[in-house]
């Protein structure tokens, strides 16, 4: 029976789901139709990091269910130009960049259309229907603080819009992926990303950044579908020179350091 706000009830019985085998966009780290978030302190890397993986994903590369398949991403930033960071940053980390996709939300008033910035959870279901027709695997909201209506510090309205990202995930199968900032001091680091905790408790997978003399140490606060494994990683960015019609730029990609120790929770707490 549908109530005076349209809304009604469903019931659908257990036994008439069919189970499924959890699925991975990055083996044991990044389930797929998930949301996923990357926090840490600014310059530590975390978009440097999320190019890499969207660099692997273009070219076939990316342990995972898309391991020799490439596949396309999307991205939304607040923060970085296209043409003076974002794509100098894909080239130095060797995208395939006719797998990447700038993602736009365009808005019509008063006759005229112009580009906005996307609004979550009003605009997710434009962005579903983007991310079906481009086949894309993984979509990078950075920062996500930007796109959200509502307060940050209020769990009712960061649930409202991560959910609705989970619920786009879920729909098409692609990652939504988001960056958050660090709050000051030390402490848990389970507990630093700043604004409401459901930023973490909504999603997934939690990846925490902290820089470490010249490498940066990455670890996996949370995994709900993963196997006990290694926790934490690393990189370092080294300096490339990447040709523009200007001459060249030097962008710092994520390249292998070895090791990761120690974890990001010790670093953020050191004196």
């Amino acid at each position: 029976m549908t109530d005076d706000y349209g809304r009604q009830a469903s019931v659908e019985w257990a036994s008439d789901i069919r189970p499924r085998k959890q699925v991975w966009l990055w083996e044991n780290r990044i389930p797929m139709g998930t949301a996923s978030a990357l926090a840490g302190r600014g310059g530590t890397g975390k978009t440097t990091y999320a190019l890499h993986l969207i660099a692997q994903l273009s070219n076939g590369l990316l342990a995972g269910k898309y391991y020799g398949s490439p596949r396309p991403s999307l991205i939304w930033s607040g923060e970085d130009q296209w043409d003076k960071v974002i794509v100098p940053r894909l080239m130095a980390a060797g995208a395939d960049l006719s797998k990447v996709g700038r993602l736009g939300i365009e808005s019509k008033a008063d006759g005229e259309t112009q580009e906005v910035t996307p609004k979550d959870p009003m605009d997710t279901g434009t962005i579903s229907d983007t991310v079906k027709s481009t086949g894309a695997v993984l979509v990078l909201f950075d920062p996500i603080a930007s796109t959200m209506t509502g307060d940050l510090n209020r769990e009712a309205d960061v649930r409202a819009a991560v959910d609705a990202l989970a619920r786009v995930g879920e729909k098409t199968g692609a990652v939504m992926m988001f960056v958050r900032h660090f709050g000051k001091g030390g402490g848990n680091a389970s507990d630093k990303m700043s604004g409401n905790h459901a930023f973490r408790d909504a999603v997934r997978s939690v990846f925490l950044f902290a820089p470490d003399e010249d490498r940066v140490i990455v670890t996996q606060d949370k995994g709900n579908y993963a196997p006990p494994g290694e926790e934490s990683f690393a990189f370092r960015l080294e300096n490339v020179a990447i040709p523009t019609d200007a001459g060249p730029t030097a962008i710092a990609p994520a390249v292998d350091p070895g090791a990761p120790d120690p974890p990001v929770g010790a670093i953020i707490n050191r004196v």
